[in-house]
């Protein structure tokens, strides 16, 4: 991350006494809220995680080191888990030594964590992440034609994603969350849909956004966003999504809708390298079966 790039981090000064390096378990739901918010553009799908129905399957750890803080999130799931970093650096790496992760995890973290992670982990097919954020102060409005997609449209989305796009998504999760689409000529050639909404924390995540090749170009992409992140700041106070930093013409269509660059992040799959050489193999094994 160069100087001229802005930071995901705003770590809040240490309650007197606390200065020292380590770790510790956070059990209350207040005081983590407290600390994603320090960051809420950055933390916005980690909000999400704190409902009811998800906070159950979590564990939260706080890193402390000197004046430094740092939040780690362990989801846990079929398939692994899934992991959240957040804070100064120099506060994770306690955290990140003194828990046990996942041997095989989803991994999001800051531009300025990927040395950290690195040393402790195998990376695969790791996104380097520009992230966006708006809210109804900023938000510019656009004529749109988009309608708002259901469960019955699945199949549609789907065949739309297959496309070049690999996302996947189910009847459950249109149910529960909310997609815009385009209709042209009778077939579906644009959507964007969300992959998170916390309505009690009032932030939401944008994301799948895609149009069909035989239509790009025409600005469906930014009818389908604004009218989705229209209905979402009804609901909600802030609004997020993330872009390849490379992208610069969906960067264009975004900032033309009001969304701001915050910080620079990075996600993708880790496999915990461990303490022995038993841990060592696991995950390099775990690598080579997943190319």
């Amino acid at each position: 991350m160069t100087a001229s790039q802005p930071s995901c981090r705003h770590p809040g000064p240490l309650p007197e006494g606390e200065g020292k390096k380590r770790v510790r378990k956070l059990t209350d739901v207040e005081a983590i809220r407290t600390l994603l918010e320090t960051q809420r553009a950055y933390a916005a799908s980690a909000f999400g995680y704190l409902e009811p129905r998800l906070y159950g399957r979590t564990e939260w750890f706080e890193g402390l080191a000197g004046d430094a803080r740092a939040l780690l999130l362990m989801v846990s799931g079929n398939a692994g888990g899934l992991m959240y970093a957040q804070g100064a650096p120099e506060a994770l790496e306690p955290a990140l030594d003194g828990v046990k992760p996942f041997r095989r995890s989803y991994f999001t973290f800051e531009a300025a964590h990927e040395g950290l992670v690195r040393a402790r982990f195998i990376l695969r097919g790791i996104q380097h992440l520009t992230r966006m954020q708006v809210n109804g102060d900023r938000f510019l409005p656009v004529e749109s034609h988009a309608v708002p997609l259901g469960p019955g449209e699945v199949d549609r989305i789907n065949d739309l994603y297959a496309i070049d796009s690999g996302a996947w998504i189910s009847r459950r999760q249109l149910g529960e969350q909310l997609y815009y689409g385009l209709w042209q000529d009778g077939r579906l050639v644009s959507v964007a849909g969300t992959q998170s909404i916390s309505r009690s924390n009032r932030v939401a995540v944008v994301a799948n956004v895609m149009t069909h090749p035989d239509y790009r170009g025409r600005g469906l992409a930014r009818e389908c966003v604004g009218a989705l992140t229209a209905a979402l700041l009804e609901q909600v106070k802030d609004v997020v999504l993330n872009v390849a930093p490379e992208n610069t013409p969906a960067i264009r269509v975004y900032q033309r809708l009001g969304y701001q660059e915050i910080c620079h992040l990075a996600e993708g799959w880790a496999f915990w390298r461990g303490k022995s050489w038993w841990d060592r193999f696991l995950a390099t094994a775990y690598d080579w079966l997943g190319r």
